[in-house]
């Protein structure tokens, strides 16, 4: 696992190197939440700051690493990635897709997963946010998911708008500890949150968590890998027996 972790690290910083040597932007694979904790640790470590991560449009899990800014390199660059909506032939006899069937389809093209970030699903439509260069080979052979006929094309960033939906929850806990929120809106054990946040599952704001004790504040997002994701939205009121009434959305 060490050597694992190593060499991810000094493939990040080799592309530090060349955005220096180069002074032009380099950019890493799509990256998961572990990876850029991994990341955001490394540089703060290394003292690097001319960075900044990207997933296609706002509020992405998976996310593209860019070395240099215009500060630093004096010109500016757009990400060089794509969206793509995938349409269904027939709108009337189209099944209903999980995230897993347009992964599924998308990998069995042949396509390593770093050059994939989120997929989106609205309604029958599905978008998928990807590396340029693989955009025109995914519109010509992505034809079909499961038993459904699909057609790909190119939109462009500013013709995306992402929906959001959400299960509005009210909990009552005994405090704002990260693991106790998450327990009670989660119906989940101490004990189990306790495992899932030192096996590394729990992210806030995006970013790894490994300390059950911290305290949450208004609109914090808490993503527990394999469970779910949520916003504490804040505390409605105070029992009086002292405990907290709590509202979160959750994501649907």
């Amino acid at each position: 696992m060490g050597e694992v972790k190593q060499i991810f690290e000094n493939r990040i910083l080799d592309l530090h190197q060349q955005m220096g040597k180069q002074c032009c932007y380099t950019y890493s694979d799509f990256l998961n939440l572990d990876q850029q904790s991994q990341v955001i640790s490394l540089l703060n470590k290394e003292h690097i700051t001319e960075y900044e991560l990207f997933g296609g449009v706002e509020d992405c899990q998976r996310k593209v690493l860019r070395f240099g800014t215009k500060e630093t390199l004096f010109y500016e660059e757009e990400y060089p990635l794509s969206i793509l909506l995938v349409t269904p032939k027939s709108m009337k006899f189209a099944e209903t897709l999980s995230h897993r069937d347009y992964l599924g389809a998308v990998l069995n093209l042949g396509i390593d997963r770093g050059k994939i970030g989120d997929i989106f699903i609205q309604d029958k439509l599905g978008y998928i946010c990807c590396v340029n260069k693989i955009s025109a080979f995914i519109q010509n052979e992505l034809t079909r998911i499961k038993h459904t006929s699909v057609s790909c094309e190119e939109i462009s960033h500013h013709n995306f708008k992402r929906e959001y939906h959400f299960k509005e929850k009210e909990c009552i806990v005994s405090s704002l500890r990260l693991d106790v929120v998450i327990a009670g809106c989660m119906k989940l054990s101490r004990s189990k949150v306790s495992d899932l946040i030192k096996s590394k599952k729990c992210f806030l704001n995006d970013q790894l968590i490994e300390k059950e004790s911290i305290q949450l504040h208004d609109n914090d997002v808490i993503t527990l890998r394999g469970y779910g994701k949520f916003i504490y939205v804040g505390c409605i009121k105070t029992t009086k027996s002292g405990k907290l009434y709590i509202k979160i959305n959750q994501y649907v």
